[in-house]
């Protein structure tokens, strides 16, 4: 699944199953904690007050990403 555009408010991802692509997406007051984000690709993500502790990152791609206020 492939996701462009869209922003994401209080969302808890630990609950949900994610798309493998986010292009332009915004995440603000989410929680990715503990999650296994490994093999998904964000592309030009803006993340901002969002728990992304603990996650497991391999094979993940961050390109232009920028985080806010995170807990990584």
């Amino acid at each position: 699944m492939y996701l462009q555009g869209q922003t994401f408010s209080k969302e808890n991802f630990t609950r949900a199953d994610l798309a493998l692509e986010y292009d332009e997406c915004t995440f603000v007051d989410c929680s990715f904690n503990a999650l296994d984000l490994s093999n998904i690709s964000f592309v030009e993500c803006s993340f901002e007050n969002c728990d992304l502790s603990n996650t497991t990152t391999q094979s993940a791609s961050f390109k232009d990403v920028h985080f806010t206020r995170c807990k990584l």
